[in-house]
């Protein structure tokens, strides 16, 4: 009986190394900080070793109140029966521990996937907050660019325009009463005292300049008598000005002058 003992506690040794065993290599397979996995394992793991350890106890007392043949043959089958008993324990608790593991595995790399989707989406957002940011101070170049040439350009058309009407003043005033019998124009004795009759060239572009800024789909100017005839004349006979299609008393600037 004793030396079944002694093989009982041998084989209780062997099972305590293989758990070491088993423990080093699930520690190597899993880094630390899958230990909350893990966990489930080592908890089997010693469960079993405690039920080995009580039925050990257990054949430690029956040995001393049961009498058991010490027949070799006998011990060789007992031994055999439970070392074949133990084997397939150690089978199933493998098997268990194989499951364990590959679950782990799989949950290990679906969290690796997701983890690296998750960093190719950061990297794709990143990306295109760049792009927006640059595309933005792009616009935003581009928008002080033509806010810059416009004030140019206003610039520019107030600085024609003062000089143009200079210009118009100097030479095309409003008619005197001495240039508007030379036109051939009746002038009456209250029109000679005034020369408010005709407006002047200056006066007369403007209107047609502003007519073709404000209405385009209507830019033309009814001639009246307020009109001098040689400034519309000059206007129309050097393509200034043009005439309407169906109104000889209308005219508008041509399209070259607006």
């Amino acid at each position: 009986m004793e030396s079944l003992v002694n093989e009982i506690q041998d084989l209780q040794t062997q099972c305590d190394s293989l758990q070491e065993k088993i423990g080093e290599s699930v520690k190597e397979t899993f880094p630390s900080k899958r230990a909350e996995g893990i966990k489930t394992v080592d908890d089997i793991i010693q469960l079993r070793n405690q039920y080995l350890t009580a039925e050990l106890s257990v054949r430690n007392q029956d040995a001393s109140t049961k009498k058991i043949s010490t027949h070799p043959a006998v011990v060789s089958s007992t031994f055999t029966k439970e070392l074949d008993e133990l084997i397939s324990s150690m089978a199933e608790l493998m098997q268990v521990v194989n499951a364990q593991m590959e679950n782990l595995e799989k949950s290990i790399e679906n969290k690796a996937s997701m983890i690296q989707q998750q960093n190719e989406i950061h990297d794709a957002m990143q990306q295109q907050l760049a792009a927006n940011t640059e595309s933005n101070q792009n616009f935003d170049d581009f928008v002080k660019s033509l806010e810059s040439k416009q004030a140019k350009h206003s610039l520019d058309i107030q600085t024609t325009v003062k000089k143009m009407n200079e210009f118009l003043d100097s030479h095309f005033p409003v008619p005197s009463t001495k240039q508007q019998k030379l036109a051939g124009t009746n002038v009456n004795v209250y029109e000679m005292l005034s020369q408010k009759r005709f407006v002047s060239m200056k006066q007369l572009y403007n209107d047609l300049l502003n007519l073709a800024v404000e209405k385009p789909d209507g830019p033309y100017l009814v001639i009246d008598d307020q009109h001098w005839p040689p400034y519309v004349d000059l206007l129309l006979r050097f393509g200034i000005a043009v005439r309407h299609p169906g109104d000889i008393n209308r005219i508008k600037l041509a399209n070259s002058y607006i």
